[in-house]
């Protein structure tokens, strides 16, 4: 952080994450019930069976920002990452992800000295983008599932490929626009904000079907896309401020 001039102040920040998440399961059930109805433990069990399974992902990100006011009135911020995922194929397990947002503190100006019952007036912009790599671990790999198969007539278990992998499947990416106005009335004792948004979500993460001749139904791709759009009004009165408080939303 520094400050010029006392009129110019800049923010500056840089640094790296890394994010690693394993989950282990056990699971153990009696088989046959169990042999008094007193103690209900698993070695009271007839039988017992089994069963436990582990994944692992791995998230690494590295992100800067900068962060600009001048005179307290005129605000700038962009920021940017790159996150990389172990979830995604060989190809695409990197995102770049930007966003930027512009501000003007109008109460600040000059000319709205004079409007005492103005206490806070701000007017805002943004646009950034967003990653989604919310897909099962390993998606992006071979993997192998068991599966029966008969041996010289005695039935036996084997493995095979349970997906088809697709080494090209990546980030779903959310683009998201929004104008806003903040505003504060009679020493902010009462508060508001209004904001029109835009939000367009592409390259969406879905298990697209495919013929089933190739042993397969479905394949995990990027495809399609969602927008939402609208707007969102919020306003904050404090009633009393006094020992006993009151506020309504």
């Amino acid at each position: 952080n520094k400050q010029f001039n006392e009129v110019h102040d800049l923010s500056l920040l840089a640094g790296a994450s890394y994010n690693s998440d394993k989950f282990d399961n056990a699971e153990f059930n009696s088989n046959g019930g169990f042999t008094n109805d007193v103690v209900t433990t698993l070695n009271k069990a007839a039988g017992i069976t089994g069963n436990t399974t582990e994944s692992k992902n791995v998230l690494l990100s590295y992100f800067g920002r900068a962060q600009y006011a001048f005179d307290g009135k005129y605000l700038l911020s962009a920021s940017i990452r790159r996150d990389g995922s172990s979830r995604f194929g060989t190809n695409t397990k990197w995102g770049w992800f930007p966003s930027a947002s512009v501000g003007w503190r109008v109460s600040e100006e000059n000319f709205m000295q004079g409007i005492s019952q103005i206490s806070d007036l701000k007017l805002r912009a943004s646009w950034g983008k967003a990653g989604n790599y919310n897909v099962g671990d390993y998606s992006g790999i071979a993997t192998l599932a068991n599966y029966n198969y008969t041996f010289n007539g005695v039935q036996v278990i084997g493995q095979a490929p349970n997906r088809i992998v697709n080494p090209d499947v990546s980030w779903e990416v959310s683009n998201t626009f929004d104008v806003g106005l903040d505003f504060g009335l009679f020493s902010n004792r009462i508060t508001g904000a209004f904001d029109v948004y835009t939000k367009n979500n592409s390259n969406l993460l879905l298990n697209i079907p495919i013929p089933q001749t190739t042993g397969f139904s479905t394949l995990l791709g990027n495809t399609g896309e969602v927008k939402n759009q609208g707007w969102e009004f919020e306003i904050t009165s404090r009633n009393l401020t006094g020992g006993f408080q009151w506020s309504t939303t």
